[in-house]
């Protein structure tokens, strides 16, 4: 079965998110989800296409207007967190993107959030979000580039920047935006 759901902001980043001009998160470090279905965000699909090698994931997105566009993602699981609600797994996403600034790398927040009926038995779609990681200066404190704000050329460092987003993310002092999406149902 083929993954899909909408990415708003993977594959039209702007210089102002995290970027890199080299893959940083390595081999050792990739994590596949293991989700499976359709999903949709605000009326745009994405289809996780095929597993590539080195644990690297070709993802489609289909736009409304009908054209579609590819990237290639480097899941790392960052945190999973489990509670009377269920288990959401946190992983930070690496894609292949070009922006002014001529980085080739940009990163933003995946989450799987599987959530469990009143008996704790899991629900049978989890939901995804997906969180755009702005530049702030909170996360720019993290990277190695003095002359570009949260240009990482580091993974240390940017796992800095990432522990310090989870530990913070719900304070307004680091803005994100997320888009939530649900599996669309097989008819």
């Amino acid at each position: 079965m083929r993954l899909l759901f909408v990415l708003v902001a993977v594959l039209g980043l702007t210089s102002c998110g995290w970027n890199a001009n080299s893959r940083l998160i390595p081999m050792a470090e990739r994590a596949v989800p293991d989700v499976t279905g359709e999903f949709q965000f605000e009326g745009r699909t994405i289809s996780f296409e095929r597993r590539l090698p080195g644990n690297l994931v070709e993802v489609v997105a289909m736009l409304e207007d009908g054209s579609t566009e590819r990237t290639t993602v480097a899941f790392d699981l960052l945190r999973i967190v489990r509670d009377d609600n269920g288990t959401r797994s946190f992983y930070l996403i690496e894609m292949d993107h070009t922006t002014e600034d001529g980085a080739s790398f940009g990163y933003e927040l995946f989450a799987i959030d599987q959530g469990v009926d009143a008996e704790g038995a899991p629900l049978p779609d989890p939901t995804i979000a997906w969180y755009s990681l702005n530049c702030a200066d909170a996360s720019d404190r993290f990277d190695s580039d003095p002359e570009q704000r949260c240009q990482f050329s580091r993974y240390a460092d940017l796992m800095l920047a990432a522990d310090d987003l989870l530990t913070w993310m719900l304070d307004p002092r680091i803005p994100l935006l997320v888009d939530d999406g649900r599996r669309l149902s097989e008819d």
